[in-house]
């Protein structure tokens, strides 16, 4: 079998043709910060039969690995369990490797899928996981990745202070304006200076449909601000109660909801909108250019983090709901509307 090659975003594909299992690649070419937060065995067989082919597979690359050294085989291996949901398989390998080796980096990020695999709200002992690794971490992009998901895991804890450390921490670091991680680390920083009743940053922006859209000319009316992507679970998980809000206050005069889109390339959104339309404009912005417009207008949201992230302008400019600095409950959000449109 041919490996897929490592510059790609790997889509395992396992399908069932006449009785026998069909094994198809698609690769797109992403940056590697974007694969490994998202490379996954994709397959939409479920029966015992699929679920032990993938298994004999993955040993097979499994073994591979270990006779070649291929990282490639390896990621192969890991995706395809991640698939299976063997979770502490994973995690007892990745735990296995020197967290200054090649095999680390590539996996790293199969660690933190597998683990809240386990324990989907077990933040605290993910930190205590990441606090091992950080000292032994050797170099300054090993530990930026290291300090990203403990900022990520204090974000999901409502901490707002030690996420601040974290971002700080890597922004110290020695790495290059244009690495992945400092410019998440200095998104997640301009998020948190947002505070709620200061104004909010002005943005002027063009849609996905080609309409301009400037929050100066919409003063006086209500901005609903939701940063998202079709490939991110959470965010996919969250449209059903923005639909609902959308339907409650969304089309009303004096409110106006924006999507804001940050998949790899606007065709994307596109498909996706195709087979789910969205009632309300999108705005799509390259989050892997910083001459993008659209992300240099909205860059001082700080959304380019972690998504998904929502806020709420009021008729006077200023931030009136933050998904990071109040809690993202449902409730939570409908409440800050029904406040807002009562004023």
């Amino acid at each position: 079998m041919k490996l897929p090659k490592l510059s790609n975003f790997i889509f395992v594909i396992f399908s069932i043709s006449a009785g026998t299992y069909q094994i198809k690649a698609q690769s797109l070419e992403l940056p590697l910060d974007s694969i490994w937060q998202n490379v996954i065995a994709i397959d939409n067989d479920s029966s015992l039969s699929a679920f032990n082919y993938r298994e004999t597979e993955a040993k097979k690359m499994f073994k591979e690995w270990g006779n070649t050294q291929s990282v490639d085989a390896l990621v192969f291996a890991l995706g395809t369990w991640l698939r299976n949901k063997n979770h502490y398989r994973i995690l007892k390998i990745v735990e296995s490797f020197d967290v200054n080796t090649e095999a680390w980096d590539v996996t790293f990020l199969f660690y933190r899928k597998a683990f809240y695999g386990i324990c989907r709200y077990c933040h605290e002992d993910y930190i205590l996981k990441l606090n091992e690794w950080l000292p032994l971490a050797g170099t300054a992009e090993r530990k930026s990745k290291i300090l990203i998901d403990k900022a990520y895991a204090f974000h999901a804890l409502s901490q707002a202070e030690k996420e601040r450390e974290c971002y700080q921490k890597i922004l110290e670091l020695d790495l290059p304006d244009n690495n992945p991680v400092f410019r998440k680390a200095k998104a997640g920083v301009a998020t948190l200076k947002l505070l709620i009743g200061m104004p909010a940053p002005n943005f002027t922006v063009q849609s996905h449909e080609g309409r301009k859209i400037s929050s100066q000319e919409l003063r006086g009316k209500i901005i609903f601000l939701h940063f998202w992507a079709t490939w991110c679970r959470p965010c996919l998980d969250e449209l059903p109660t923005k639909r609902s809000l959308f339907e409650l206050y969304g089309k009303r005069e004096e409110v106006v909801f924006i999507g804001v889109n940050m998949d790899i390339d606007n065709k994307r959104l596109e498909k996706y909108l195709e087979q789910n339309p969205l009632p309300w404009p999108q705005v799509w912005v390259n989050r892997f250019d910083e001459n993008d417009q659209n992300y240099q207008e909205l860059a001082d949201f700080g959304a380019y983090a972690s998504i998904p992230r929502s806020f709420i302008i009021d008729g006077d400019g200023d931030l009136f709901y933050s998904s990071e600095i109040q809690e993202r409950s449902k409730e939570v959000l409908f409440e800050a509307f029904k406040k807002l449109i009562k004023k």
